[in-house]
């Protein structure tokens, strides 16, 4: 299960996997509580997030230096819990979460699908990249409150200039 709330990215993710069984790309954003939320999208699409961009973004990725746009998208948001309800998950899961800043939000939504999960790997920020979002601790908290222990990183993104880790793709693992 794979969710995209931009229309041409899900467009580009629907196709990655043509003819595969086990392959389900989904159009929402994920979160909280089932709702309508203003999306902002980023002129490089991958930094695109409910949240506004803050300057720092665009200094430590230059590539979204143009920033957002100004017209936010309505998307609908939907929680993890929600959607999967019902469906036959195998045990064991491998959960990824790279959700720009939104992070908490969707770690609320998901507490059942956290509860069946083995592995959590998010995509997590030591700097403020959004207005009003979380931080490695807040979300560190977050997921070892679900039973999840750290236990280290895949990929660490520096700032261009400074070399000050920005994100990391932490891995948390069920005790």
């Amino acid at each position: 299960y794979s969710f995209e709330p931009l229309p041409d990215c899900f467009a580009q993710l629907k196709g990655a996997l043509p003819g595969d069984a086990n392959f389900f790309p989904i159009e929402t954003g994920v979160g909280r509580q089932d709702e309508t939320l203003d999306f902002y999208r980023s002129f490089h699409s991958p930094s695109s997030s409910f949240l506004k961009m803050e300057e720092f973004h665009k200094e430590a990725f230059p590539e979204t230096s143009n920033g957002q746009d100004s017209e936010p998208l309505k998307i609908n948001v939907r929680t993890l819990d929600g959607i999967l309800a019902g469906k036959d998950l195998r045990e064991n899961i491998l959960f990824k979460l790279d959700v720009q800043g939104f992070e908490l939000e969707a770690i609320a939504g998901a507490s059942e699908t956290l509860s069946r999960s083995k592995v959590v790997i998010i995509e997590m920020s030591f700097a403020h990249l959004y207005e009003g979002q979380p931080l490695f601790h807040d979300v560190y908290e977050a997921v070892y409150g679900h039973g999840f222990r750290f236990r280290g990183s895949l990929a660490q993104m520096l700032h261009p200039e400074t070399g000050e880790i920005v994100q990391t793709d932490a891995i948390f693992v069920k005790e």
